[in-house]
């Protein structure tokens, strides 16, 4: 049987609360962004015994959200990567504060912290800067290079 795929999208953060909120730097999830992971885990992923892998962008919503949702499947699940897998090219495609990423040091940082089994092995320096012509940058042809590596990785 082909794997299945499934897209998640994070849960409320604080960007998303109201006006001006998308000047806050890569935040976290609110109280009720975390309330909707947990439904989501409750009605949707309710059995996570056929996870297999588990990745999301290094932002820090996105990395909560999965560890919140999946994190049944990291525990108990021997069929599971035991981490989520961190992929800076699935990160958000605006250069707006609120979906441009966090330093490297600050990201292990915060995933040593809060004790997120998260592997950022793919997450270099400059991961977060999103120059115009860059890898990173919110221009579209760069936006569908990172989706087709996205895809074909």
């Amino acid at each position: 049987m082909p794997p299945i795929v499934h897209c998640v999208r994070h849960g409320q953060g604080f960007h998303n609360v109201g006006g001006g909120c998308y000047t806050l730097l890569d935040p976290y999830l609110t109280t009720l962004g975390e309330e909707q992971c947990m439904t989501l885990r409750q009605t949707t992923f309710s059995d996570q015994s056929k996870i297999s892998l588990i990745l999301a962008s290094p932002l820090r919503r996105t990395l909560q959200s999965a560890y919140l949702l999946f994190q049944p499947a990291l525990k108990t699940n021997r069929k599971c990567h035991p981490e989520i897998i961190a992929i800076p090219d699935a990160q958000e495609t605006s250069d707006d504060p609120c979906d441009t990423g966090s330093d490297t040091t600050i990201l292990y940082n915060v995933v040593t912290e809060t004790k997120w089994p998260v592997n950022l092995d793919l997450v270099e320096d400059n991961w977060n800067l999103k120059d115009l012509g860059t890898r990173y940058s919110p221009e579209s042809n760069a936006i569908a290079d990172r989706a087709r590596e996205v895809r074909i990785n």
